[in-house]
């Protein structure tokens, strides 16, 4: 993910390169592989340490008898609502190990904002200062004209853009997604700040409309002739979107297989909030 200053994702799903051949998974069938593999990713996405809970094999398009294999394979174990990777902390960070790397990183990132505010404005202050002693001219001309001062006004930085992502994943994913079409049209790459992630989120709480229409519609202007040199910001996408959506309606009728795939990522989206109100309450838990 790219965005302004670049975030680094702190997970990753650890696979042994000798997966293919070894015992246990060398003989899978491609169904229970592709919900090894998933299972697995999403676990690392939303540090589930592991555990697969049963009602999201639908969203995996897998049958209960690829985990059954899974469980025969010796890869998962049966456990209370759902699944468990076997020995799956002797390979993978636990939830609470990246927690504590992303608070690391998030406050690196704040004390460097810091740092470089605090050396931007020090030619401001020396300008100043030269201002004072000269009675605010350089050989009988003024300061600002004769040195001139460049301010340096930082959008974003990675501490506020990281607390967004981790607070509205929505919001961030959609500016993302706009950024990342923008740039893949030729235009130079826009920097995220303040205005793009507050359209983002004014456009899903007080416009109400949907992270997965929004995204759907997003693609549709950028693939669009008029709407690509048209639409380069959040704020203008947010300000276009009832335009955009009734000519996106009138030119591509959305399909039965869209509007399904458009409830499983909202399927998706609401388990991802329940793991991770269910992280925050057991946090609370342990702390009282």
């Amino acid at each position: 993910m790219s965005i302004g200053k670049e975030v680094v994702r702190v997970t990753w799903f650890k696979v042994d390169d000798g997966f293919y051949r070894n015992p246990k998974s060398a003989v899978l069938s491609d169904t229970a592989t592709s919900l090894w593999l998933r299972a697995a990713t999403w676990s690392c996405d939303l540090l589930t340490d592991g555990f697969v809970p049963e009602k999201m094999l639908p969203m995996f398009r897998s049958p209960q008898d690829a985990a059954q294999e899974l469980c025969d394979a010796g890869l998962w174990e049966k456990t209370e609502g759902g699944w468990r990777f076997h020995d799956w902390f002797d390979y993978q960070p636990s939830a609470e190990e990246v927690e504590e790397l992303k608070q690391k990183r998030k406050e690196a990132g704040r004390r460097g904002a810091m740092a470089r505010w605090q050396n931007d404005g020090k030619p401001i202050a020396n300008a100043m200062a030269n201002a004072k002693q000269t009675d605010g001219k350089v050989h009988g001309k003024p300061i600002a004209k004769s040195c001139p001062v460049s301010v340096s006004v930082p959008v974003s930085n990675s501490y506020e853009l990281d607390s967004v992502a981790d607070a509205r994943p929505e919001v961030m994913e959609l500016c993302t997604h706009l950024a990342d079409l923008i740039a893949a049209n030729g235009s130079k790459r826009p920097t995220i700040g303040k205005q793009w992630l507050d359209s983002a989120r004014l456009m899903l709480d007080t416009d109400h409309r949907t992270p997965t229409e929004a995204h759907h519609l997003i693609d549709w202007c950028q693939h669009d002739e008029f709407w690509i040199p048209n639409i380069l910001s959040m704020p203008k996408f947010r300000k276009q979107y009832d335009t955009l959506r009734l000519q996106a309606g009138r030119s591509h009728p959305r399909s039965k297989a869209q509007q399904n795939q458009d409830a499983n990522e909202q399927m998706v989206r609401r388990y991802a909030e329940d793991a991770r109100q269910a992280r925050q309450a057991e946090q609370l838990r342990l702390g009282a």
